[in-house]
């Protein structure tokens, strides 16, 4: 393949390292373990967690407004 990408001038287009492994998941199963996680948002972000941007508007579901 990246013979092939050189000989097209395609290569430098591309990443030709192996990839990394990606970490387990943990699954929080127990009352104990999801409420540990969320009472300590320093250590654990959430995905929609928009005040740590600077907005300021905490979750992303909270809006109707596909601009916001």
């Amino acid at each position: 393949m990246k013979d092939s990408l050189t000989k097209q001038g395609l290569a430098a287009r591309y990443k030709f390292d192996r990839p990394i492994t990606a970490r387990i998941p943990k699954i929080l199963n127990t009352f104990t373990g999801i409420k540990y996680v969320f009472n300590d948002p320093t250590r654990f972000h959430t995905v929609y967690d928009l005040s740590r941007l600077g907005d300021g508007y905490g979750s992303i579901l909270a809006f109707d407004e596909v601009a916001k």
